[in-house]
């Protein structure tokens, strides 16, 4: 956060599990929103895709306190029982569709059966999906950096559809800091957010 202050950022993108359980205490929740009334006084807009350790079975937790009260913009979505519907964060001009983290990952499940909806999409803006997931889509190999990262690759045609939708992906689940300076060739603008203190080693 302090980062992205010094630097003049606007947006900062959290691809879930801001938190290790959706209900945490006393002490780390005011400690949260400190840093984030901090960042929203300086103008700087957070953007949160939950984690699979973000909510409850029946959406409640932090995050969604600190959604309700306007710290955090949190990415909606639906599951039905054909797909997962998702809808933007509108921010900057930026439109922002968030694929959570489930339990027993079956946002993988979505993403390779290609039953996503992004509701509202339009291609006159820049459109960012963010998801709680760590990808092979061919743009970069995690495990050549090290061991330690997993990533999950998808179908070629499942990488077709993220790419014809999106220029811009900002994943998770990664939970070791990936060297910032590492840079890869790709026809999409590709970020793996920072992971959280806990994993830091």
């Amino acid at each position: 956060m302090n980062l992205a202050l010094s630097e003049g950022e606007k947006i900062i993108v959290i691809a879930g599990d801001l938190f290790e359980s959706p209900r945490i205490g006393h002490e780390l929740t005011i400690e949260t929103v400190r840093t984030l009334k901090k960042a929203k006084a300086e103008g700087l807009k957070v953007i949160v895709t939950p984690g699979s350790h973000d909510l409850t079975v029946k959406g409640h937790g932090v995050l969604a306190l600190l959604n309700e009260v306007g710290l955090v913009k949190t990415t909606a979505f639906v599951e039905t029982e054909f797909a997962l519907k998702l809808k933007p964060a509108i921010v900057e001009n930026i439109r922002f569709y968030g694929i959570p983290g489930f339990k027993g990952e079956r946002e993988i499940e979505y993403l390779e059966s290609r039953r996503i909806e992004y509701g509202d999409f339009s291609g006159n803006y820049d459109n960012v999906l963010i998801a709680h997931v760590g990808l092979d889509i061919g743009a970069i190999d995690l495990s050549k950096i090290s061991p330690k990262y997993s990533v999950i690759k998808l179908s070629r045609e499942a990488q077709k559809a993220i790419h014809k939708h999106f220029k811009y992906l900002a994943l998770g689940h990664i939970h070791f800091p990936v060297p910032y300076h590492e840079f890869f060739e790709a026809n999409i603008c590709l970020l793996y957010t920072s992971p959280s203190p806990r994993d830091r080693g």
